[in-house]
């Protein structure tokens, strides 16, 4: 199954989002301009522990392919 997840929203937000989705075996995907940054070191290491937790793709919006 492969889909993107697309958050704009806070860091916790962004952690248990792609948590939901990764549980589900969706391919995660975060697109960092897209994310708030509300405080810069949480979502530093909201974006860490995505990557190394749940094997996400860290990209640029520009760069997020959307399947349909």
């Amino acid at each position: 199954m492969e889909s993107t997840l697309d958050v704009t929203a806070r860091p916790l937000c962004v952690l248990y989002s792609a948590l939901d989705a990764d549980i589900r075996h969706y391919d995660v995907v975060v697109a960092v301009d897209a994310v708030v940054r509300i405080v810069a070191d949480l979502a530093g290491a909201a974006l860490r522990m995505t990557r190394t937790n749940m094997s996400a793709s860290i990209s640029r919006s520009d760069e997020v392919a959307f399947g349909g």
